[in-house]
């Protein structure tokens, strides 16, 4: 794989990988600031990155390592500013809701964060996301279950919390 294959992979890539940083940081510059990371790590290790099959898979791991890192490294709270429009489970949620569930899906530990952004923000399939997060689809459904039962129960306890 040459340099113009590389590039490619990313180029192909980019947005996927924008919107992922993206729902990690919460802000345009940071995200940024993250797949340009991404695609220095890729390219720095060029030749490992040639034997990968599944490219995107491991483009996405790479950036997912780097968010969770910098995220520790900060030391601080990340929360969404921006919720994308055009997701379906949106349709009828007032602004205020939409940011309250994505503040909730950031509360959620890994893996479950992960699996969620991954399957309904990103619209991976449980595959994909099995490959990102080196994981059988099983432990993948799994985890996927139970973040959403996680976010059930803060759901529940906010509604009780409210009246």
């Amino acid at each position: 794989m040459g340099k113009n294959s590389f590039i490619e992979e990313i180029e192909q890539n980019k947005e996927v990988l924008y919107r992922i940083a993206y729902s990690y940081f919460g802000n345009e510059h940071d995200a940024l600031e993250a797949v340009q990371e991404t695609a220095y790590r890729g390219y720095k290790n060029k030749k490992k990155f040639k034997k990968i099959e599944n490219k995107k898979a491991w483009l996405i791991k790479v950036l997912i390592n780097y968010c969770k890192n910098e995220i520790k490294k900060r030391k601080k709270v990340v929360m969404l500013s921006e919720i994308r429009d055009d997701m379906a489970c949106d349709e009828g949620l007032s602004k205020a809701d939409k940011l309250y569930i994505q503040e909730c899906v950031q509360n959620l530990e890994s893996p479950y964060k992960e699996v969620i952004i991954l399957r309904y923000y990103q619209d991976m399939k449980i595959k994909d996301i099995g490959e990102v997060l080196d994981s059988p689809e099983s432990t993948v459904k799994t985890w996927l279950y139970k973040g959403i039962k996680l976010l059930g129960n803060v759901f529940k306890e906010g509604i009780e919390h409210a009246r």
